[in-house]
C-alpha cells in the first residue's frame, strides 16, 4: 500500500458527476472519490463544500 500528501494550494480543480468527486491535481491526475462512500446526500454535499472552501482559501493564500 502507499499513500502520498497533496498541498491544497497545488489543486487545479474540483468537480464531480452522479457518482464520483474528481480532485484534479493537473489536467490528467485526479484523485476519485466514489459517492457511495458517504453515507447520506447531506455528507457528500458537506464534503463538496469543504473541498471548494479549502480551495478556494489555499488559492487566495498564494
Amino acid at each position: 500500500m502507499t499513500s502520498g500528501a497533496t498541498q491544497w494550494k497545488g489543486l487545479e480543480s474540483f468537480s464531480e458527476t452522479k457518482d464520483y468527486f474528481f480532485i484534479f491535481i493537473n489536467k490528467a491526475s485526479a484523485h476519485v472519490i466514489p459517492k457511495r462512500f458517504f453515507e447520506t446526500e447531506t455528507e457528500e454535499v458537506q464534503f463538496a463544500e469543504q473541498v471548494r472552501a479549502h480551495m478556494k482559501t489555499a488559492n487566495h493564500n498564494t
